[in-house]
C-alpha cells in the first residue's frame, strides 16, 4: 500500500479522516491532497502523525501482506483473550469472590 492509503486506513481504524486529523493537529489540510498525489511528509511530520494516531511510523509504509499478518495476529490474540476472560468468569462464578490468598 502507498503512504496515503495506509494513512487513510489507520485514520479509519481510529474513527477519523486524514483531513480531520490534520485540522486537529493545526496543520494545513492541503497536505492531504499532496500526499494523495504521491508526496510524502517530512520525517518530523511522520513522527507527529504516528504519535497522534498511536501507531508506528512504519505502519504508514506497511505492505498488504504485513497488514494481513498483523490483523491475523491481532485476531488470534483477541480470541485468546476472550477464551481466558470466559474461563476467568466461570472460575469466579464457581468459587465466588474468594481471594487468591484464601487458596494458599
Amino acid at each position: 500500500m502507498k503512504f496515503h492509503e495506509n494513512l487513510k486506513r489507520i485514520c479509519n481504524e481510529r474513527g477519523t479522516t486524514p483531513t480531520a486529523l490534520l485540522k486537529r493537529m493545526g496543520v494545513a489540510t492541503s497536505k492531504v491532497t499532496m500526499w494523495n498525489a504521491g508526496g510524502l511528509p517530512k520525517e518530523d511530520m511522520l513522527v507527529r502523525l504516528a504519535q497522534e494516531l498511536g501507531c508506528s511510523v512504519m505502519d504508514f509504509f506497511a505492505t498488504d501482506e504485513e497488514i494481513a499478518e498483523k490483523q491475523e495476529a491481532l485476531s488470534v490474540l483477541d480470541n485468546q483473550y476472550k477464551e481466558i476472560k470466559a474461563g476467568s468468569d466461570k472460575d469466579v462464578t464457581k468459587r465466588g469472590w474468594q481471594s487468591k490468598e484464601s487458596e494458599l
